[in-house]
Formats: C-alpha cells, structure tokens, sequence
C-alpha cells in the first residue's frame, strides 16, 4: 500500500504534537466540562484528524479511549479513514450497535432511536453507561436551553446550533433515570461543552 493510501485509510494521519501532554489537557478540558455543566471549554485539537470526523470530537477520543473502549460512529462518522485513525491511535473497538458502545460518536441529524439504544448503567454499576459526543456546528452561552443542578451556582444558558427540541425532550427523560442515565459532550470545530445526567434543562420557549 502507497503512502497516499495509507494516509486515505488513516493509518498515517498524525494524532497529538505531543501525546502524552496534549491527551492530559483535554482529559483536564474534559473533565471540566462535565463538573461545570454548560460552560464552554476551548480544546486543542489533533494536529490532524479523518475527514468524517471534526477537532474536538478525535481530541477527546484520542484523550479518553483506549483498548478496553467501545465506540460507536453514527453513519455520517463512520469511514475506515476513522476507523483506522482510532485503532491506530487509541486501540479502541468500533462496534456495529450503539447499544455496546462507551462512546457513541453522532451529529445533529442522528435519530433519537440511537440513544433509546444506548447503556444507562444499573442500579449496581450506574457507571456502565453510555457518553454521546456530539459533532455540532456552533456553542455558544446565548439563551436557548437553561441548565440547572449540580455544578452550577443557580442557572447556566447554552445554545447548541441546530440541535432538535425533541433531543432535549429525550434528555429530560434520561435526567429521570438517574443515577442511570447518559451523559453527553457537545463538540463544535474548537470547543465543547456538557450536559452530563444529572442536570435538569428547560427550554427558553418554556419559560
């Protein structure tokens, strides 16, 4: 195989400049975001990344997956260009059902039947439960979704562009089933943020 091939595949495309200091910042970036629930994280991103994935989404991917991690990518994600740049990196499993994944790798367009497939955890091990990164195009703290709960002093506002009312109807309910439930990072081209299961939203029409 040429060089040029394997850099279609995706064995070649570069990951971190610096693995070891870039994958702890954004595990920092990561983490934060998931203890303060809206605010906005800006992210350094791979020095390259497969074409059917953006920055932030390979950043966080590259930072938390490791061989004992199970990804799914939503179809629009899903290229053997990614699927080679995941496994060469990160050693992860690319699993064919979001139901088995750790992470479930989507965008905006995605069905809500593929989170009513993924794992909540259980009562026992709540921890056994599925992350949705969400590929988006914009973040921003405009007024559109309020988030209230742990993490948060009163209120945080976020507005994530073109995300469909009925995802947030879908995360209320998966508030509810707490401490299952999933929890979800939000990935525009340079920055993410959270909305883990614990926080309760309300809509900016609602109120």
């Amino acid at each position: 195989m040429s060089t040029q091939q394997n850099q279609v595949a995706g064995f070649s495309i570069p990951g971190f400049s610096n693995p070891i200091f870039d994958s702890t910042d954004v595990f920092r970036k990561v983490l934060s975001a998931m203890s303060r629930p809206g605010e906005i994280q800006t992210i350094k991103a791979p020095s390259a990344h497969p074409e059917s994935l953006n920055p932030t989404s390979s950043a966080i991917l590259l930072a938390l997956a490791d061989m004992e991690t199970e990804v799914w990518l939503a179809p629009e994600m899903d290229s053997i260009e990614a699927r080679n740049y995941l496994k060469f990196h990160t050693g992860c499993k690319v699993v064919e059902d979001p139901k088995d994944s750790k992470f479930a790798v989507v965008n905006t367009d995605t069905g809500i039947d593929v989170y009513n497939k993924l794992k909540v955890g259980s009562a026992e091990y709540p921890d056994r439960s599925a992350t949705v990164i969400m590929m988006v195009d914009d973040i921003s703290n405009d007024h559109d979704i309020t988030l209230k709960g742990p993490g948060i002093k009163v209120s945080n506002t976020l507005k994530v562009e073109h995300v469909a009312q009925e995802f947030w109807y879908w995360f209320e309910e998966n508030t509810r089933l707490f401490p299952c439930g999933v929890d979800v990072i939000f990935a525009s081209a340079e920055q993410i943020a959270a909305v883990p299961r614990t926080i309760k939203v309300e809509h900016a029409s609602c109120m």
